[in-house]
């Protein structure tokens, strides 16, 4: 019987709407749909969390009568709504602030990934660490410049030259592009904003992988990097971390992650890797 009267009554209250109600339900849903959805993209903040907390306990204090939180939420609404944009000002920077896109060109060697990593190994049985940085579809010349421009297709014989033209106490650092080309040969990197935007974690590890992860934040470029301490690759992707992945799982993510020819190729030991089963995202 209770549950009769509830439909009942739900049933009552509803009747009470005409089509002009309807409308604004719906233009305030679809508005705070967009804005939960914009919130969800920054992994980092957990804006989202915020965002259902601040309502949640705007609607408490009503149901409840607490009149004075009530006024004193709805009044604050301005304001932590500006709070929210500058705490996702990363996010929105990402999405309105568009980077130059790149379209890849028609020619890709097939075994340049398993080359690219065979060289960092090469590095590291020097005691060098490695650092690559991957272009995508977005340009990072805003980000990264300098060094020796190349321009050149990578293969084994060129990597194994500029490793060997490392200075000993330099790690051996690339600027690359999807099409497996070398931009450019101990690059620097020009960072204009704080690294505060990249997550805890990242913050802690070295320079160079937080570089990475800064990289990886404002554009989808990617980078990785091989530690000549732990013997470890170290992914950076989108602005997550994947740490102490063997050489097979970073050619695994990076044939899902990079753009791959069509054809099938092959890892550092010789066994066909098909990009359409390419492994799965490496985890954290």
């Amino acid at each position: 019987m209770n549950w009769l009267s509830l439909f009942s009554s739900l049933i009552d209250t509803l009747s009470h709407f005409n089509w002009r109600d309807l409308i604004e339900i719906g233009a305030f849903s679809t508005a705070m749909y967009a804005i939960i959805r914009l919130l969800a993209q920054d992994k980092q903040k957990r804006l989202l969390f915020w965002f259902y907390g601040f309502y949640a306990s705007f609607f408490i204090s009503f149901y409840f009568g607490i009149s004075g939180l009530t006024i004193t939420l709805a009044l604050s609404a301005p304001a932590i709504a500006m709070l929210f944009i500058v705490f996702h000002q990363q996010t929105l920077q990402k999405n309105f602030i568009t980077l130059a896109s790149l379209t890849p060109l028609p020619e890709h060697t097939e075994k340049w990934l398993p080359e690219l990593i065979q060289a960092t190994l090469q590095a590291v049985n020097v005691n060098k660490s490695s650092f690559i940085i991957i272009e995508r579809s977005q340009s990072i010349g805003d980000m990264v410049s300098g060094g020796c421009t190349l321009n050149a297709p990578i293969t084994l014989e060129t990597l194994e030259l500029l490793l060997h033209a490392t200075p000993e106490s330099y790690p051996f650092i690339l600027w690359v592009n999807q099409v497996g080309k070398i931009k450019a040969y101990k690059p620097t990197i020009i960072l204009p904003y704080e690294n505060s935007w990249t997550s805890e974690e990242i913050q802690l590890m070295d320079q160079l992988v937080q570089d990475g992860g800064i990289i990886s934040t404002k554009s989808d470029a990617l980078a990785f990097s091989l530690s000549a301490h732990t013997r470890f690759f170290t992914l950076t992707v989108d602005g997550k971390l994947f740490e102490r992945l063997s050489a097979s799982s970073l050619l695994s993510a990076l044939n899902r992650y990079v753009t791959v020819p069509t054809k099938q190729t092959k890892d550092l030991h010789g066994h066909n890797i098909y990009p359409n089963n390419a492994g799965k995202q490496p985890r954290a």
